[in-house]
């Protein structure tokens, strides 16, 4: 029997929910007002359409990519800056278990137009790979989550076609742009049967956090070798590589 609306609303009102941002009482949503609030300002601040870096104003030259993106990257779609209550939902999703955010940010992402656009373009869903160590430690991949996420909101197939081949260091342990390139340099193959999938599609990679591309950029050369139609990315957030929240370059 299904619970009468006014049970419910008394039992909301009574034992209200935690925002899983802050961990403050919040009614009839995920995240309190006040974070919600964060998270909408995050994702309208003004920011390039091809590689998801925050700037000073809308149709301004970006300083990040000059408008050419990260090659061989077409576009990268993302939420917002990786700041306040947004990193503090990755950080929950990521490392504690709380894996089931990744659905209540993919409903955000798809709120997004250049999202929607790019995946309407696509053809299929690529998450970025744990090593197979890492994945065992953790016990999920959190890009694996999110890519399956999107794919049952707008209808893209998910095909793990990568392998990460090497146990990297972790990109947050590493700050030169130089040092995280060398570090995920040759750390992706394809599966078998992989170049088949790709060849002549457009493909999405999907990852939770970019800071200076160096991961998508390692997967999308190994992909390239398929001759894909293109490559793209999704991310939820885009962190500033000197930490300076996108303030100075």
């Amino acid at each position: 029997m299904r619970m009468p609306q006014w049970v419910h609303d008394l039992s909301t009102l009574l034992y209200p929910g935690t925002c899983r941002a802050c961990g403050d009482a919040c009614f009839q949503s995920w995240v309190c007002t006040a974070c919600r609030g964060e998270l909408d300002s995050l994702a309208a601040r003004s920011r390039c359409h091809f590689c998801a870096r925050p700037f000073a104003t809308d149709n301004s030259p970006c300083p990040w990519c000059a408008g050419k993106s990260f090659r061989p990257l077409a576009k990268i779609a993302a939420l917002g800056p990786y700041s306040g209550s947004l990193r503090t939902l990755i950080l929950h999703a990521k490392f504690h278990g709380q894996w089931d955010v990744a659905e209540h940010l993919a409903d955000s992402l798809m709120q997004q137009p250049r999202l929607a656009q790019l995946l309407g373009q696509a053809d299929l869903l690529v998450p970025i790979p744990l090593h197979w160590a890492r994945q065992v430690a953790r016990g999920y991949n959190q890009a694996e989550v999110l890519a399956a996420a999107l794919s049952r909101r707008c209808r893209l197939p998910v095909d793990e076609l990568l392998k990460r081949i090497r146990r990297t260091e972790p990109q947050t342990r590493l700050n030169a742009r130089l040092d995280r390139a060398r570090n995920v340099r040759g750390a992706f193959r394809l599966v078998r049967g992989g170049a088949s999938a790709v060849a002549g599609k457009n493909v999405v990679l999907v990852d939770d956090v970019m800071t200076t591309a160096a991961t998508l950029r390692s997967a999308a050369r190994t992909l390239l070798t398929a001759r894909p139609a293109s490559i793209s990315a999704v991310v939820v957030a885009v962190a500033d590589p000197i930490r300076a929240d996108f303030e100075m370059i």
